[in-house]
């Protein structure tokens, strides 16, 4: 809704030459990041469909070249260039998150740059790009309902709990989990009944609302289980782990317990037929935001 876009069809010769990907088998996927400073805008708001449009083109096997399209004279609402506290957070989310779409992690500081528009124009001499053109023997573009949430909120409101977006989209935010694991270099964990691993997720928002410590929930859990040598009982605050690390524990994990919002997003690593539980803020609102509701509701492989 806050940014339209159609491609434009030139059917005659370019003038002034164009750019080219060095790599003729890699997939150009133009793409414009909206809040991509929140991990799980980036990851189902951006990751996501941009992997949905891989696969409609049978392109989801190939390497995938990103190019984060964006205007330095009008920064959208919500983009990582609206404001140097946005680009600061977006830089930190892209250098851990980016590697799992197959795209090398670029060397600090400038990894926004390194994927952008912008890099073309700082790569000439006068920092001004040739050309505006950027050609690729294969490529695809937009976006538009093939994000997790589609014409909807994320769970704001309550005509966003009307209607399923993502019903009979079970297996492909299976692929999608495989996929991101995949480029991380993380197997799945076939085996997870034994032992019983019940994992806490920590403080998993900057919201304050719904920064949980879950230490009640896991004195309970432990005088429960107490003596248990099948049952685990373990707690992470994820943000400060790699995103390796926070994959190898989630996949591990039969039970996952944690707060909804962007930080929920790990729990999409858990392995099939494992159990999510997700707490969500009643109090503040005068309707409560099961946040992602629509994506936890139609992920078969989860118990959500």
């Amino acid at each position: 809704k806050r940014l339209e876009w159609f491609p434009r069809v030139i059917d005659t010769p370019l003038v002034g030459g164009y750019y080219e990907l060095a790599d003729r088998d890699a997939v150009l996927v133009p793409y414009h990041s909206v809040a991509g400073f929140n991990v799980g805008h980036l990851v189902w708001d951006d990751f996501l469909p941009i992997f949905t449009l891989l696969s409609l083109f049978d392109f989801d096997t190939l390497r995938v070249q990103l190019f984060r399209v964006f205007w330095s004279d009008h920064a959208m609402w919500g983009s990582c260039e609206r404001t140097q506290v946005n680009l600061i957070k977006c830089n930190k989310i892209f250098e851990k998150f980016m590697p799992s779409m197959g795209m090398g992690a670029a060397p600090p500081p400038n990894i926004m740059d390194s994927w952008t528009s912008k890099s073309l124009s700082d790569a000439e001499e006068g920092g001004k790009a040739k050309s505006k053109y950027i050609c690729a023997e294969k490529a695809a573009a937009g976006i538009g309902l093939l994000t997790d949430h589609g014409d909807k909120q994320h769970g704001w409101v309550k005509e966003d709990y009307e209607y399923n977006h993502n019903q009979g989209r079970g297996k492909q935010l299976w692929d999608f989990r495989n996929y991101l694991m995949k480029n991380m270099g993380v197997e799945d964990k076939k085996d997870f009944r034994s032992p019983c691993i019940i994992t806490f997720s920590k403080n998993s928002s900057m919201n304050s609302q719904r920064s949980l410590d879950f230490e009640q929930q896991i004195k309970a859990a432990q005088d429960m289980f107490k003596g248990r040598d099948d049952i685990i009982i373990q707690s992470f605050k994820f943000s400060t782990m790699s995103l390796k690390e926070q994959i190898e524990r989630t996949r591990e994990s039969t039970i996952l317990v944690t707060s909804a919002g962007g930080g929920a997003v790990t729990s999409m690593f858990l392995p099939r037929g494992a159990s999510l539980i997700i707490f969500f803020d009643d109090t503040t609102k005068k309707y409560a935001a099961r946040l992602d509701f629509d994506y936890f509701n139609n992920a078969s492989y989860l118990r959500a």
